[in-house]
C-alpha cells in the first residue's frame, strides 16, 4: 500500500498555493484587487482514512520470572541485548541451595544405613517369631500327645494294675480266709494247730489291711488321681494353646512393629530424596536462560523505594518480573480508534502505518483486534471515548523495536474518479453547505451537495462541475452565513 499520509499532506499543501496571486473582481456595491487563493473542481481518486497514533509491541513475548524465593541477582545480561534460545540471561546466587545439597547428601547417607539396620531387625524378629511359634506348637503337641497318653494309655493301664493288685488281695486273703477256717475246724475235732491258727489269724489280718489299701489306691486313683491327672493335662494343653495365641500375637506386633520402624525411617529417606531432587532443581533454577529468541527489555518496577530496572545485587521474590523477551520477528502495533470513528474500523482492514524513528518507510498492517469495552481519555479535556485496536503488521523488519512510535492510517473507503474540492474551499456545516464560485472578475455564493470526505478533499454531488473555481477563503463583501 502506498504511503498515503504522506502523498495526501503533500497534495494539500500544493492546493493551498493554488490560485495565489489571481487578480480577482469581488461582487457588491464596492470593488477593489486582491489576491485570494482559489480551487478547482476536479475528478479525483478519495481515500477515506481513520488516523491514529499508537506504539509498537511483539506480537509474542515470554515475561522471564524467577520461581526462586528471595534469591539475588550475581549476574544479569545487558538490557537491549539479542538473544537465541537457550542463553543465559540471569544467574541467581546458588550458595544456599549448594548447602542444602550437601546437608541433604549426608542424611541420606545415614538414611540408607538406617534402613538396612531396620531392614535386618525386621528379617531378625520375623526368624525368632517363627521359632518361638514353632516352640510353641511343639509344647502343644507335647500337652496333647501327654493329655491323650493320660487318658488312653497310662491312666487305665494304671487303673487297670491298681485293680488287678487289689484282686490279687482279695484272692490270697480268701485264701488264707479258708486255710484259717480249715484249721479252726481241725482244732474242734481236738487236733492242737493253735501256733498256726495264731499265725494264720495274723496273716489274714495283714492280707485285709493289703486288700483294704489296694482297693484304697484304685478307689483313689480312678476317683481323684486319674481325675486330676486329666484335669492337669487339660489345663498343660490350655495353657499350651495360650502360649501359642500369645506367641503368635506377640509376633505379629514384633513383625508389625518392626516393619513400622523400617517404613518409618523409608519414609524419612524419601521425603530426604524429594527434598534433595527439589534442592537440585533450586539449584538449577539459580541459571535462567532464554526460552526463546528475542530483544531483553529489563523489566521496570519499585525496587527499594525507586521504579527502576534491576541489576546485580537485588533480591528477587518468587514470580516477580525480571524482563522479558518480545519476539521482534512479528510486530504489532497497539493503537486506540475514537468512539466516533468505531463504525468505520472492522477486522482485516488494511492500514498504512509509519514509524517515526524511520520516517521514509512505510510498512502494511491489517486489523487484527477491535477492543470491545470503550475507555475514556480525560487528558484531551473532555472525556473522549476510545476502542483499543491492535493492528498485525505483514513486513518484518529488524529495526523495529518495542516502544516505538507509530501513526496509523486506516484505509475505510475509497471512491475513484469522482469530483471533489479540498476540504477548506467548502464552507457551512451538515446539510447547509456552499462555496464561494468565481466567475472570472466576481464571487457568487453557491449551494453545494457534499458526499465522502477524507482529511484533505470533500466530494461534490451537486452545485458545481468539473473546471469550476472556487475560494479557499470567504471573500470580502459577503456577510457571516
Amino acid at each position: 500500500m502506498k504511503p498515503l499520509l504522506k502523498i495526501l499532506a503533500g497534495i494539500s499543501a500544493a492546493l493551498i498555493l493554488v490560485g495565489a496571486g489571481a487578480y480577482i473582481g469581488l461582487s457588491g456595491t464596492e470593488t477593489r484587487d486582491v489576491n485570494i487563493p482559489l480551487a478547482t473542481v476536479k475528478q479525483r481518486d478519495l481515500v477515506m482514512e481513520v488516523n491514529t497514533i499508537g506504539v509498537l509491541d511483539a506480537a509474542a513475548s515470554h515475561m522471564v520470572t524467577s520461581e526462586l524465593s528471595n534469591a539475588r541477582i550475581i549476574d544479569l545480561i545487558d538490557d537491549g541485548s539479542r538473544v537465541e534460545a537457550g542463553e543465559v540471561l540471569v544467574r541467581l546466587d546458588p550458595t544456599a541451595y549448594q548447602e542444602d545439597l550437601e546437608r541433604l547428601a549426608g542424611d541420606i547417607s545415614m538414611l540408607e544405613s538406617a534402613v538396612a539396620a531396620k531392614a535386618q531387625l525386621l528379617e531378625w524378629e520375623k526368624n525368632q517369631v517363627t521359632k518361638e511359634i514353632q516352640t510353641a506348637e511343639f509344647s502343644v503337641r507335647v500337652a496333647r500327645l501327654d493329655l491323650d497318653q493320660l487318658r488312653k494309655g497310662e491312666g487305665p493301664m494304671e487303673l487297670t494294675n491298681l485293680k488287678e493288685q487289689a484282686d490279687e488281695q482279695l484272692e490270697a486273703r480268701n485264701r488264707y480266709q479258708a486255710y484259717l477256717s480249715d484249721l479252726q475246724k481241725l482244732q474242734e475235732q481236738q487236733f492242737d494247730f493253735t501256733y498256726e491258727v495264731i499265725r494264720a489269724r495274723e496273716k489274714l489280718a495283714q492280707l485285709n489291711d493289703a486288700l483294704a489299701s489296694a482297693r484304697s489306691k484304685h478307689v483313689n486313683y480312678r476317683d481323684h488321681v486319674l481325675p486330676a491327672h486329666i484335669e492337669r493335662g487339660k489345663a498343660e494343653v490350655e495353657q499350651a494353646e495360650t502360649v501359642l495365641e500369645q506367641t503368635r500375637k506377640g509376633g505379629v506386633y514384633k513383625i508389625a512393629q518392626a516393619a513400622a520402624s523400617l517404613n518409618e525411617v523409608r519414609s524419612k529417606l524419601e521425603n530426604t530424596q524429594k527434598a534433595l531432587a527439589l534442592a537440585r532443581q533450586r539449584r538449577t533454577k539459580t541459571v535462567i536462560t532464554a526460552p526463546s529468541a528475542g530483544i531483553v527489555i529489563l523489566y521496570e518496577a519499585f525496587r527499594e523505594g525507586t521504579r527502576r530496572k534491576p541489576r546485580i545485587g537485588d533480591v528477587i521474590l518468587q514470580n516477580q518480573p525480571i524482563l522479558y523477551l518480545p519476539d521482534v520477528s512479528s510486530m504489532i502495533v497497539k493503537t486506540k480508534v475514537r468512539e466516533v470513528d468505531l463504525h468505520k474500523v472492522e477486522m482485516g482492514q488494511a492500514c498504512d502505518v509509519f514509524v517515526d524513528a524511520y520516517p521514509n518507510e512505510a510498512y502494511a498492517g491489517i486489523i487484527g483486534f477491535i477492543g470491545s469495552l470503550a475507555t475514556e481519555d480525560y487528558q484531551t479535556g473532555h472525556g473522549a471515548k476510545y476502542f483499543q485496536v491492535t493492528i498485525d503488521l505483514a513486513d518484518s523488519d529488524s529495526r523495529l523495536r518495542p516502544g516505538m512510535t507509530a501513526r496509523i492510517g486506516i484505509l475505510t473507503e475509497q471512491a475513484q474518479n469522482t469530483l471533489s474540492l479540498p476540504v477548506h474551499a467548502v464552507f457551512g456545516r451538515d446539510q447547509n453547505r456552499y462555496c464561494y464560485r468565481f466567475t472570472g472578475r466576481e464571487f457568487h455564493r453557491v449551494e453545494v451537495a457534499t458526499g465522502r470526505q477524507n482529511v484533505h478533499f470533500m466530494e461534490i454531488k451537486k452545485g458545481l462541475n468539473s473546471g469550476d473555481r472556487v475560494s479557499m477563503v470567504k471573500p470580502a463583501g459577503f456577510s457571516n452565513e
